[in-house]
């Protein structure tokens, strides 16, 4: 089967194959007739023997004449080349329908009568009209059972002619009516619903105990609670929770602690609701915390290494008994040979002549004087006892004018070195908030934020020391103190300009069992090798480079200036620990190291935790 484009109409391409392919499609579903593309076939060597035997072969052809299009075809027995049919028709060539319904006609008409199997009384090929028993064609005339056209017998349900057994409602065929199905309390024949004694009709879906209250009393009042106690007093409070009766839920179940149903403000570590656990921390920070501000300003857990008061009443100060018994030194304004006479002796008369001769009768001239007046001035700052390491004059200084205004400046300097001793632990005040975390399948992501700033004692000490205050607009403020008031040589310079580096924050990490389990080093530098003994007791070591001081001291040429910083630093630490290890956590706190001894101080810190 196969349709030319005779008129070489390009346009008509597509013809060639949708033709033949509609009349496959058409006719596919036909039992009696196979419909397909046959090989090029010639008749000169036809072989009989051929699967083509009994075969029509479909020449077709096309070609356009305007806009319509004129389709034939010839039809040819395969084994006699005998031709069986020739049709044409034409169309318009976009009315698809017009041509699919021509093309049906002239195949219904002239091919599908060659291989009719056989025609049905109404002379349809294939049909299903049948002769009735009276003959007639479609007719509707029977036979009943006794072979009589249009008579009455009958066969039962056992297929008995003229039994008497019948089908009852639930389709079971005997001959006793008596066992015939009934219908339940739903109308449904031979349903196993039925009525209970509340009369009410128990299905599949329904509970036996329907009608009946909790007490098993039909029509009764006693009713389940929504814990399913009967009679029971738990309810449904206003965030749908059950509670009270047997549930062991408190009737405030779902609200928050300001009465939100769900909402997210919690009680803080000490009660308070919304709180931020200040009002029961430590001087740590930490809540219901055991450590404690000693009277010089500095928080741990060691009461044992509080600071004591001098001689002078000053809690850490540097006042001390010379050997005349005489409170000295600190914020005394002694000098520290108070109580000797020139010969070393306590409350002696002995005293220097004008020519700086103990005792002596002043025959001396005028070099002489000054040269031992200046051995005397030496002398006393000799004798100064300053606890740090400043310890010699620096020779460009120059010479004090009087003993008074020695003692005023060996006082303030002796001050300024006890607010660097204790720039370690009363720098900072340290808040940690409520630590937060995230579940991630088998590990969870833990954040603590923290709050550095200022600490206020600190700050009071420089109350002790001349200074001039100075505030700045880009949010600090300035102390600064002129040199003039201060005994300060290079040494000293020098570790005030490098102070700013040296302190760093360490969180501790401490598990149930009161050990520290985890470190977080807040540092610019990572030496890792150093803190090797520490992770070798199984404590893990983290680093971070988040910390920003916020203070900077600037030594200059006639001052020196602490710059602070206004604002808090408000930092999140975050880290991922597996659920195990996360649980064994019992509490953080925050300790303060200096960086030439970061590794050896926390280790030292550890074993005296």
């Amino acid at each position: 089967m196969e349709f030319d484009n005779t008129s070489r109409d390009y346009k008509l391409d597509s013809f060639s194959e949708t033709l033949p392919g509609y009349i496959v499609e058409r006719y596919s579903n036909l039992d009696y007739l196979n419909i397909l593309y046959a090989p090029k076939i010639i008749p000169s060597m036809y072989d009989e023997n051929s699967d083509l035997n009994n075969g029509i072969l479909i020449n077709g052809r096309f070609l356009s004449s305007y806009d319509n299009i004129i389709i034939s075809f010839d039809a040819y027995d395969v084994n006699t080349w005998e031709k069986k049919a020739y049709r044409s028709y034409y169309c318009k060539t976009s009315d698809v329908e017009c041509i699919e319904k021509a093309l049906n006609v002239c195949i219904d008409e002239s091919i599908i009568p060659l291989f009719c199997p056989y025609y049905d009384c109404m002379g349809k090929c294939n049909g299903d009209a049948k002769v009735d028993c009276n003959g007639d064609c479609n007719g509707l005339a029977k036979l009943d059972c006794e072979g009589i056209c249009n008579g009455n017998a009958t066969l039962d349900c056992k297929g008995t002619c003229w039994g008497s057994a019948k089908l009852d409602n639930c389709g079971s065929c005997d001959y006793d009516s008596s066992n015939d199905c009934k219908k339940d309390c739903l109308g449904v024949w031979g349903g196993d619903a039925y009525l209970n004694s509340c009369d009410i009709c128990i299905s599949d879906q329904m509970d036996e105990s329907s009608g009946m209250d909790c007490l098993g009393v039909c029509g009764g009042e006693a009713y389940l609670d929504c814990n399913g106690d009967c009679n029971g007093t738990a309810f449904v409070n206003e965030c749908n929770v059950c509670v009270g009766g047997n549930t062991n839920n408190n009737i405030d179940l779902g609200f928050d602690c300001s009465g939100e149903c769900f909402g997210s403000i919690m009680l803080d570590a000490c009660g308070v609701c919304g709180g931020d656990n200040s009002s029961c921390s430590d001087c740590m920070g930490n809540p219901n915390g055991s450590a404690l501000l000693d009277n010089c300003g500095i928080c741990d857990f060691d009461i044992s290494n509080d600071c004591v008061q001098d001689c002078n009443g000053d809690w850490g100060g540097n006042a001390f008994l010379n050997e005349c018994s005489v409170c000295v030194g600190g914020k005394t304004s002694f000098p520290l040979n108070q109580g000797l006479d020139c010969n070393g002796i306590c409350w002696g008369n002995a005293k220097l002549d004008d020519c700086g001769i103990c005792n002596g009768l002043n025959n001396c001239d005028y070099s002489d004087k000054i040269n031992i007046k200046n051995n005397k001035r030496e002398k006393l700052f000799s004798q100064k006892n300053i606890k740090f390491f400043h310890s010699n004059l620096n020779s460009q200084n120059k010479l004090l004018n009087d003993i008074e205004n020695y003692n005023s400046i060996e006082k303030n300097t002796v001050n300024l070195l006890e607010i660097l001793d204790n720039i370690k632990g009363s720098l900072y005040t340290v808040n940690i908030s409520d630590i937060l975390s995230e579940n991630l399948n088998e590990n969870v992501n833990v954040t603590i934020p923290v709050e550095f700033s200022i600490s206020d004692t600190f700050l009071d000490m420089f109350n002790e020391i001349p200074f001039d205050v100075k505030d700045n607009s880009n949010g600090t403020f300035i102390y600064k103190l002129n040199k003039n008031d201060y005994n300060l040589d290079k040494d000293l310079i020098n570790y005030l300009s490098s102070m700013n580096y040296q302190i760093i924050p360490v969180i501790f990490l401490v598990s149930s069992d009161n050990n520290v389990s985890k470190l977080i080093v807040d540092s610019w530098s990572k030496k890792n090798d150093s803190f090797n003994s520490i992770a070798s007791q199984g404590i893990e070591v983290d680093f971070f480079d988040s910390f920003s001081p916020l203070i900077s001291i600037t030594p200059g040429k006639s001052s020196i200036q602490f710059n602070f910083q206004k604002n808090s630093l408000k930092n999140n630490y975050s880290f991922i620990v597996s659920k195990k290890e996360f649980l064994e956590y019992d509490h953080a706190y925050i300790d303060f190291f200096y960086y030439k001894s970061l590794s050896s101080e926390i280790t030292n810190s550890i074993a005296n935790y």
